[in-house]
C-alpha cells in the first residue's frame, strides 16, 4: 500500500543520511559491532542481575503475580491463573508462565520470581542495539542500548517482577521485525 511504501522511503532516506551509504555492514566492521553488542549486554546483565534476590517481594502486585505463578505450579492448571484459588484474568499469563517455568527450575525464591523479568530487561536492551542498528546505523546502537540499559524506569522494572518488562520485550521484537520487514521485504519466511 502507499503507507508502507512512504514508510519504507523515510526509513531507506534516513539510514542513509545518517550512516552514509545504503545498506549492509562492512565486513571490518562486524567483530567491533559485535563487541558492542556484547559490552551492552553484559552492562545490561550485571545491572539486572546484581543483588537480585537479595530484597523480599516487597510490592503488593510483586506478591501477588509470585503468589499466581506458584499456584500455577503446584495445582499443575497453567491455563487458567488462580489467585488464592479464585480465577484472575486481570493480566495476560505469559508473566505467569515464566515466573512458574522460573520456579520449577530454581526453586521458590525472591531470585526465581524476578528473573524472568531481569531476562526480558536485559533481551530488550539487546533488541534497543539491534533495533538502532537496523534503523539508524553502527554508530548509534551501541548509545541507544547504553541509554536504554541506564534509564532508570527500565532498570527499575527489570529488578522487580511486574508484567510490564515482558510487554516491552514482545513489542520490542514486533517492532524489530517491522523494520527488518520494511527495510529488507525478501529477507523474512523464506522470500
Amino acid at each position: 500500500s502507499d503507507t508502507v511504501k512512504r514508510i519504507r522511503a523515510l526509513i531507506s532516506e534516513d539510514r542513509s543520511e545518517s550512516t552514509g551509504r545504503e545498506s549492509g555492514l562492512s565486513p571490518e566492521s562486524r567483530p567491533a559491532l559485535f563487541v558492542s553488542l556484547a559490552g551492552c549486554g553484559l552492562l545490561a546483565a550485571v545491572l539486572a542481575f546484581s543483588g537480585l534476590g537479595a530484597r523480599p517481594l516487597i510490592s503488593p502486585a510483586e506478591a501477588r503475580y509470585a503468589l499466581i505463578a506458584r499456584e500455577m505450579l503446584e495445582s499443575g492448571d497453567w491455563i487458567q491463573p488462580h489467585f488464592n484459588h479464585a480465577r484472575f484474568y486481570e493480566k495476560p499469563p505469559l508473566t505467569y508462565w515464566c515466573v512458574a517455568a522460573s520456579y520449577r527450575l530454581f526453586g521458590f525464591t525472591e531470585f526465581a520470581s524476578r528473573l524472568p523479568s531481569a531476562l526480558a530487561y536485559v533481551g530488550t536492551v539487546l533488541l534497543t542495539f539491534l533495533l538502532a542498528l537496523e534503523l539508524v546505523g553502527s554508530g548509534t546502537a551501541p548509545l541507544a542500548a547504553l541509554i536504554y540499559a541506564t534509564s532508570l524506569g527500565p532498570f527499575l522494572f527489570g529488578r522487580f517482577l511486574f508484567t510490564d518488562t515482558l510487554l516491552v520485550f514482545c513489542l520490542s521484537v514486533s517492532l524489530l521485525g517491522l523494520a527488518r520487514t520494511i527495510r529488507r521485504p525478501g529477507s523474512w519466511a523464506g522470500a
